[in-house]
């Protein structure tokens, strides 16, 4: 445990470094940094799309109210006013800025923004790697466990990025300044941070436990005061005409909320499926039981020796106390029957990983460092290659699921790939926006109409299959197809359902199968020439269906089109 408390620099100074190693333990190594980061940035606005998807949608109500208001108790209620639990303000005020300066909302720019703070995130923590004196190259696994879409909902959903990706920037940003501040205006900062983080997501308030660690671990016992203080208020505010959910004030079990909670904490392994597994919960266990006991051993020891400087890594347990602490309440609030790890949750999930592989980095002795560090970086390369493969499907979808419905609002005022009672119900505020511009919809699919009419009818009849989840009923259909392949990221495929009594078309996503890996090895080729859709039936009027596919190079340009034989109905 001493090993934890000392940082000693024992690298030969840059003079004595021969050139080679120079280039094999900085120069390579940072220049593939920067390409890992330039291409996780090209695949994260590639895969997005200027469209709101349902909780986006809150933020052109924002705007709606904003206009209609008539006073500014108004506007300050309508940036207040809790969403699904939570009191979204900085995300708010993210959309209202765009407007004030561009007219309109633009929610590509938002999932673009939300993932520049992933890797502001990635910086934040290779400054907690440079106290460790070690070479650049020992950092590698850090950006193969963070940049990656195991908790894609985050990369490509606005309003989620901007919420959890702001969170943890936030708390990153806070127990840095805190741990080294000794100036008004930094505790300040660090104040104002942990009140903006309260007010991104419902979560937020757990930053205030960094300062409460750190400042008592500096003894700074006067700050201590104010910082409680604020943590007060602003619970006393947050919890003003608060109302909770259904889901958040529904009954749980004790099992079902600590399975929960370590099954976030190591929801690394929560790969092939969303539920929380034996090894996700067995990882988590490990975490928490592993790094708790430095973490209340280094405040102790803070607070019973004589006061000096904080350790390097104590930088660090104020980052695991705020995971910890927020990886809790979203346990408490979200655990159900059936242990199922949130996609959007396991950003911290990754962040804890890399945490923790950075004081494994700490405590390893210099002998066996380079065997442990080549053993981890294997296993994060993996990692990091198996999310590719299984979380680039699920991406796919979801842009090809935007891209359709940019086509059914133009010519429906209607969205497939959300509920239809959540579409009913934002009609009042959605048609406006659209109506009076400051939603804008991008030109995807140009010509689809004419591409369909044109489309040769295949003699192939799709399968399909009808299946229940909850309430909901969905229709699945799968289709072969030769005359397309997807082989590339920014190729486009839907389905088109075309109603034979009213003649309207209605588009959604379509999910390329994976390949074979003999396939992936032998051709080159990722994905298999059969596409399915699924959808839920009452997003759509019933009555029978022709299918077809549309094939688009990019969802900017002319799809082609093709017919199946058959008909389906509902």
């Amino acid at each position: 445990m001493n090993n934890l408390v000392t940082v000693v620099d024992s690298r030969p100074k840059a003079a004595e470094r021969p050139e080679r190693i120079i280039l094999f333990t900085y120069y390579l190594p940072g220049a593939f940094l920067l390409a890992f980061c330039l291409a996780y940035l090209y695949e994260a606005y590639t895969f997005a799309v200027d469209f709101p998807f349902m909780d986006d949608t809150s933020l052109l109500r924002l705007i709606y109210e904003i206009r209609k208001a008539d006073a500014p108790a108004q506007v300050l209620h309508s940036f207040f006013v809790s969403d699904n639990d939570h009191r979204i303000v900085i995300p708010r005020l993210v959309a209202f800025v765009d407007y004030l300066l561009n007219g309109r909302l633009h929610f590509k720019a938002y999932i673009v923004l939300a993932n520049g703070n992933v890797l502001l995130i990635l910086l934040l923590l290779y400054k907690r790697f440079k106290a460790l004196s070690l070479p650049l190259f020992y950092f590698l696994p850090v950006p193969l466990l963070l940049l990656q879409f195991q908790y894609h909902e985050v990369n490509n959903w606005a309003l989620t990025g901007l919420q959890h990706t702001s969170l943890c920037l936030f708390a990153l940003l806070i127990s840095g300044i805190l741990y080294s501040t000794e100036s008004t205006a930094g505790f300040v900062l660090a104040l104002l941070l942990a009140v903006a983080s309260t007010f991104t997501h419902g979560n937020g308030i757990t930053t205030f436990g960094i300062g409460l660690y750190l400042l008592a671990s500096r003894r700074k016992f006067q700050w201590f005061g104010y910082w409680l203080l604020a943590l007060l208020l602003c619970l006393l505010g947050y919890l003003w005409g608060y109302s909770f959910s259904g889901e958040a004030s529904s009954p749980r079990r004790a099992l079902s909320v600590f399975s929960l909670f370590f099954g976030l904490i190591g929801a690394n392994f929560t790969i092939v499926s969303d539920s929380s597994s034996v090894a996700s919960i067995a990882w988590g266990l490990l975490l928490f039981l592993g790094v708790t006991p430095f973490i209340l051993l280094n405040f102790y020891r803070s607070l019973a020796g004589e006061k000096k400087p904080l350790s390097a890594t104590s930088v660090i347990f104020a980052d695991f106390t705020f995971l910890f602490l927020t990886v809790s309440m979203i346990a408490f609030f979200r655990a159900q029957e059936t242990v199922i790890v949130p996609n959007r949750f396991k950003l911290y999930a990754a962040v804890c990983s890399a945490l923790a592989y950075l004081l494994i980095l700490r405590i390893t002795a210099r002998s066996y460092r380079n065997y442990v560090y080549a053993g981890l970086l294997c296993l994060c390369v993996f990692f990091n290659g198996l999310c590719f493969l299984h979380y680039t499907r699920a991406i796919l979808l979801k842009r090809s699921q935007y891209v359709a419905d940019t086509y059914n609002w133009k010519h429906h005022f209607h969205m497939v790939s959300i509920p239809f009672q959540f579409n009913a119900n934002a009609q009042y505020y959605l048609r406006p926006a659209y109506q009076e511009g400051y939603w804008h919809l991008p030109d995807y699919l140009p010509g689809a109409d004419q591409s369909l009419k044109r489309a040769k009818l295949l003699p192939v009849r799709p399968k399909t299959y009808t299946i229940r989840e909850g309430e909901h009923v969905y229709r699945i259909i799968e289709a072969p197809i030769t005359e397309f392949r997807h082989r590339a990221l920014t190729n486009e495929v839907l389905f088109a359902l075309i109603h034979q009594s009213t003649g309207k078309t209605y588009l959604t996503g379509g999910l390329p199968q994976r390949a074979a890996y003999r396939r992936m090895l032998t051709e080159g080729s990722v994905y298999s020439g059969i596409y399915s859709a699924k959808f839920a039936t009452s997003t759509l009027p019933p009555g029978r269906y022709r299918v077809g596919l549309l094939y688009a190079e990019t969802a900017r340009s002319r799809p082609e089109a093709v017919l199946f034989d058959g008909f389906i109905s509902w």
